[in-house]
This record gives C-alpha cells, structure tokens and sequence, in this order.
C-alpha cells in the first residue's frame, strides 16, 4: 500500500522542518498492511500511525492530529494492483 499526505494548511509548511522533503505531491509512503480491510473514503487514521511513518523523516510536533482519507487510487505496479491511500491533515 502507498499513501500520499497533504495539508489543509499550506501556510503553515514553513513551521515544519523538511516540510518540501516529505509533503510534496510527488512522494508516496510504501508500507505493509497487517489488516484485513483497507479503510475507506471519509475514514480518519490515528495521528500515532502517520507520526510512525514520517517520524524519522520530519519534525512531528506542529503537525494536525486529526488525517482524513480523501481518495483512493487501484495503480497497477510489477503485475500487481496496490491500493494508494490519499490523506489530508486537518
């Protein structure tokens, strides 16, 4: 699975160190799905998950506690269909 983060607040990117490096529309986290069901359009995913992912990559603390799923992508990669979460911090 991938999923791509954005921001409601935009303005606020100059507060978060290595904001371009991670938040740009081009980079997409690969990681493993240990669940039995994606969750869905409208869905939220815990702050602790996302805080997981990019720890190592960014500074954390200014970043919104609340990440809504707005979309997903079925890309076909390598013979395989991987689902492509897109989630906005609000």
């Amino acid at each position: 699975m991938k999923i791509k983060l954005s921001l409601t607040a935009p303005e606020y990117a100059p507060l978060i160190v290595n904001y371009d490096d991670w938040f740009h529309e081009n980079h997409a986290y690969s990681l493993e799905w240990g669940y039995p069901v994606l969750p869905g359009k409208g869905q939220f995913i815990a702050f602790s998950f996302i805080a997981d992912l990019i720890k190592e990559h960014i500074d954390i603390i200014k970043l919104p506690a609340h990440w809504e799923i707005v979309d997903i992508h079925w890309n076909q990669e390598n013979n395989t269909v991987i689902p492509t979460l897109f989630v906005v911090g609000k």
